[in-house]
């Protein structure tokens, strides 16, 4: 199923791997290693955390949290880390 057809509700979010946050979602996805960020209506508004391993990126990421303040943290496998991002108008960045 396509994640635009997920229901707006904590456990469908959940079992997504989306975040709701103000002004839309913060979606992790894992087989892309990219957090993207998706308006009111689902549609994609940006994208952050791309693949990689220097910091700011990504290998396997495997979990998402949101932190105060529009920031998020990612456990990433793959790094053996955890990184936070904040939110901007358009994008996740470090």
């Amino acid at each position: 199923a396509r994640l635009a057809d997920t229901p707006i509700d904590y456990e469908a979010l959940s079992e997504s791997g989306a975040m709701m946050g103000s002004g839309g979602l913060v979606v992790l996805d894992r087989h892309g290693a990219r957090l993207l960020v998706l308006d009111d209506g689902g549609k994609p508004a940006g994208t952050g955390a791309r693949k990689g391993m220097e910091p700011g990126l990504m290998r396997f990421p495997s979990a998402l949290a949101r932190l105060a303040g529009g920031r998020y943290v990612v456990a990433d496998e793959g790094n053996a880390r955890a990184q936070i991002f904040r939110r901007t108008d358009r994008s996740a960045t470090r």
